[in-house]
């Protein structure tokens, strides 16, 4: 379900934002251009799959020369997305984030990944790994820098040339259930 607000937002939105905020529940949520997304926290499958790819993809990332990280503002204060791992090209303590080289999203119902790529690309994103616990599958998608690609700016392939591995390595390393 999907709800928009236009016009001033009512001071029980701001409330509810404040009360969010005050209790750690606002951690995903994502700034789109100024728009506020507000996303639950993920379930237990999601965080189970977050975990073993953020385990599996530490020593493929160090080896990269990356610094892996977990869910992090990837973008700039009035418009940032959430991933749930990625690879940094520096070290930072900065809240936003903007030189990610390789970012995971698990996908959970509602998802809007496959709508963070023109952000993702827009921050120098080189690669980008899709979970998908239901389906179990990996997909692996990498920048693309030819004028008839898609718009997105990422097509799919079947292998990260950041990590060394395929989509079908990783899937082999994960208990999906």
């Amino acid at each position: 379900m999907r709800t928009v607000l236009n016009g001033p937002i009512p001071p029980e939105v701001v409330d509810l934002l404040a009360r969010r905020r005050a209790l750690g529940l606002d951690s995903f949520d994502e700034v789109w251009d100024g728009e506020y997304h507000m996303n639950p926290s993920p379930n237990a499958r999601h965080g189970q799959v977050q975990f073993q790819l953020a385990v599996l993809l530490d020593p493929l990332l160090r080896n990269a020369g990356l610094i892996p990280i977990l869910e992090f503002n990837l973008g700039v204060e009035s418009n940032y997305r959430v991933p749930d791992i990625g690879g940094l090209r520096t070290p930072t303590s900065a809240t936003w984030v903007d030189d990610a080289a390789l970012v995971v999203e698990v996908l959970s119902p509602d998802d809007e990944a496959l709508e963070k790529f023109s952000h993702f690309a827009e921050f120098g994103v080189a690669e980008v790994m899709l979970a998908d616990p239901e389906a179990e599958s990996i997909q692996l998608y990498r920048r693309s820098q030819a004028p008839d690609e898609p718009a997105t700016g990422f097509v799919e392939t079947r292998s990260s040339s950041l990590l060394g591995v395929t989509a079908d390595e990783v899937i082999a390393q994960l208990r999906w259930s």
